[in-house]
């Protein structure tokens, strides 16, 4: 009799769990919490303390002699129904910098027979040649491997000569263990024109990269004499400058002012670049930035750039600008 009471019971207990199964609440699924991104915050520092071992890509310079010389300049002579964007996309040329090229030409107004100059260091027909670029003084690249997966170069140009160059573009090449051609490209400098004494960089951009490159090779593909009164470009100066870098040295901000010199021109465009070195001089990072006119004073323009490394920690910022009427 206990026995089968016994089993009664336990059939009692089966059948109230299976009926109270709804009773029971549900459990959560698991919900994970992505951990927030690591974000640097700009604690303005004039040191830096870095403990990481960030250098750049080393590339083999092959031999080159920086400067591939042609002897003719591109000359072209308007024909019967052409504008400037049927010339621009035959020499595959921009047209905003055909117009820069041909200061003293109306872009609405071209004549049968007159001449036009296509600005070098563009991609063009095979075939056609392009002028000697003056000789600048090229340092070598300096690369840093990209997310995409790429590479980033910085070459450092120099004018050394008493006259602005304008223009200025570089043909970078990559090479791979077996001294073949990898991937080629025409990189430009961050700014239109470069002053006697000043240096900037040529910034050539790689992605995509999908072998092993260990070699680049470089020459300077354009640079042109400004003449000295051109007036494509209207002075400035860059003015009460605040330099602050972060705690880690991975980013750095300049605070300032533009000051457009007096001229009977407006801008209409303003650009500052911020490069940021290391403690050894190397670039490890370039930020460009363009401001929009200001109706209250067009002459002491304010501005804030942050530029980040790539590579070692920041310990310097250069600051160029250019304005365009």
């Amino acid at each position: 009799m206990i026995s089968s009471n016994k089993y009664l019971y336990a059939l009692i207990v089966i059948i109230l769990i299976i009926n109270c199964s709804s009773c029971v609440p549900d459990i959560p699924l698991l919900t994970l919490t992505p951990s927030p991104t690591w974000q640097d915050t700009h604690t303005p520092s004039l040191t830096t303390s870095f403990d990481g071992t960030l250098t750049p890509v080393i590339l083999v310079t092959r031999e080159n002699t920086s400067i591939k010389p042609s002897p003719t300049p591109i000359i072209y002579t308007v024909k019967e129904n052409d504008n400037l964007t049927i010339i621009a996309n035959h020499y595959g040329v921009e047209v905003d910098k055909l117009i820069l090229s041909n200061p003293d030409t109306n872009p609405n107004l071209l004549t049968v027979g007159m001449t036009l100059t296509i600005p070098i260091g563009e991609i063009v027909p095979s075939g056609i040649p392009t002028p000697t670029p003056l000789p600048l003084t090229m340092l070598e690249p300096i690369c840093y491997r990209t997310n995409d997966p790429g590479y980033i170069c910085f070459i450092n140009v120099k004018n050394t000569l008493n006259q602005p160059i304008e223009n200025i573009t570089a043909e970078v090449s990559l090479y791979d263990d077996k001294n073949n051609l990898s991937y080629k490209t025409i990189a430009s400098a961050v700014l239109n024109v470069l002053y006697p004494n000043q240096s900037i960089p040529i910034i050539a951009r790689f992605s995509n990269i999908k072998q092993e490159v260990n070699a680049i090779d470089y020459h300077l593909q354009s640079a042109n004499p400004m003449p000295l009164a051109d007036n494509r470009y209207i002075p400035i100066d860059i003015t009460s400058k605040s330099l602050y870098i972060s705690s880690t040295g991975i980013s750095a901000k300049v605070q300032g002012t533009i000051s457009v010199r007096s001229t009977d021109k407006m801008w209409s465009r303003l650009t500052i670049v911020a490069i940021a070195y290391d403690k050894n001089g190397q670039i490890v990072g370039v930020r460009k930035q363009y401001l929009n006119q200001n109706e209250k004073d067009l002459k002491k323009i304010p501005f804030l750039i942050t530029v980040y490394s790539l590579g070692n920690p920041i310990s310097d910022v250069s600051l160029f600008g250019e304005a365009i009427p």
